[in-house]
């Protein structure tokens, strides 16, 4: 399998370059900048051709993914990069793949993009990854297991204050772009209860991705996403009051950034994800059902964006050998059994889950 990597050079393509050279498959690093392209392959000792396309020349994009098997968008905001690669990818034949965390963006995928995608023999897959594929995976395996039609389904990301440190420039961009926080109804807090290391907590409805795909799966179902920062601790209620007064409050995320950056506060934090330190990341997935029943998953991570990659390398192994391939817009589940794909990423210790009643 030919996989073409867009945005290879970023936090996020660098890792999924990673994984996909790891499992040998024929990989293409595209990006803007040829230099930096060079200089990962060479670094990184991926082998790997590297084409220049940048997203408003169409020539140099069919030259990148021609013959290419699919093509996985690793740039954000995905607002912005979506719509030229996915043509592209349609006019080549070719399979796309993303790890949006823009619920706006994923829906239009599924309006605008099916029927193309089926007339072209292709699949278009957005929401890929440990935002979208999770909680979708997770949802499939709690229905089955209670066995009755779904009313309720909350799902919420939780963010250690190491791990909100650590955002990449894409994924605030992605989120203040109006597709994900811009949703934010600062007047719906719920209370979670999420395993150790975390503890119970507040968290702020958001506009998530999975209000486009589960309710898709299931109609009718009230699908909601939170999000919420350090549960069980400190951080928790000063992130709860921000967000409630003031919603634009991760637009300045990127400043903050950059002072932190400047200041040994910053290599501090780096440091300590480095050895592992830090709570990482979270989901919790909780499904109601209409005879009243419950149950929920709970996961557990340290990096986000190394679970994203982790998941994009599983579903590309399975791919390799899967004959033939879905077409149109589809689903994380429609690529991999959820089931099989969440016991195999807690036995590889990729993420930690949690069964609770």
């Amino acid at each position: 399998m030919i996989v073409a990597v867009y945005g290879a050079t970023g936090r996020t393509g660098r890792l999924v370059s990673n994984r996909l050279s790891d499992l040998g498959v024929d990989l293409r690093l595209v990006g803007r900048d040829e230099r930096g392209l060079r200089a990962f392959a060479r670094n990184g000792r991926i082998a790997g051709r590297c084409f220049v396309a940048p997203l408003g020349d169409s020539r140099q994009l069919d030259v990148a993914l021609s013959r290419s098997d699919l093509v996985i968008n690793c740039a954000g905001p995905y607002a912005e990069t979506c719509e030229p690669l996915l043509a592209a990818a349609l006019r080549n034949r070719v399979h796309y793949m993303d790890m949006s965390a823009e619920g706006a963006l994923v829906k239009s995928v599924y309006d605008r993009w099916d029927e193309p995608a089926r007339a072209a023999g292709v699949f278009a897959a957005p929401a890929v990854g440990a935002m979208g594929a999770l909680g979708e995976w997770a949802t499939d395996v709690l229905v089955k297991r209670l066995g009755d039609r779904p009313t309720k389904i909350c799902v919420t990301y939780v963010q250690s204050i190491e791990q909100l440190l650590a955002i990449s420039p894409g994924t605030i961009e992605s989120a203040t772009s109006g597709q994900f926080m811009a949703p934010m109804d600062t007047r719906e807090l719920r209370r979670i209860a999420l395993p150790e290391p975390y503890g119970e907590g507040q968290a702020v409805r958001v506009g998530g991705v999975e209000e486009s795909t589960i309710s898709r799966k299931h109609p009718g179902c009230d699908v909601r996403v939170y999000l919420s920062v350090d549960p069980g601790g400190p951080f928790n209620a000063p992130f709860i009051r921000l967000a409630a007064e003031r919603p634009v409050w991760m637009s300045v995320a990127t400043g903050i950034q950059r002072i932190l950056g400047r200041w040994p506060l910053g290599e501090v934090l780096r440091g300590c994800r480095a050895e592992g330190v830090g709570k990482g990341a979270a989901l919790l997935v909780e499904v109601e059902t209409a005879c009243g029943d419950g149950q929920a998953l709970a996961f557990r991570a340290r990096d986000p964006y190394e679970a994203s990659a982790d998941i994009v390398q599983l579903i590309v192994g399975h791919l390799v050998v899967c004959d033939p391939l879905p077409s149109g817009a589809v689903f994380a589940s429609d690529l991999i059994n959820p089931g099989y794909a969440l016991r195999w990423l807690h036995e590889q210790g990729k993420v930690a889950v949690h069964r609770q009643e």
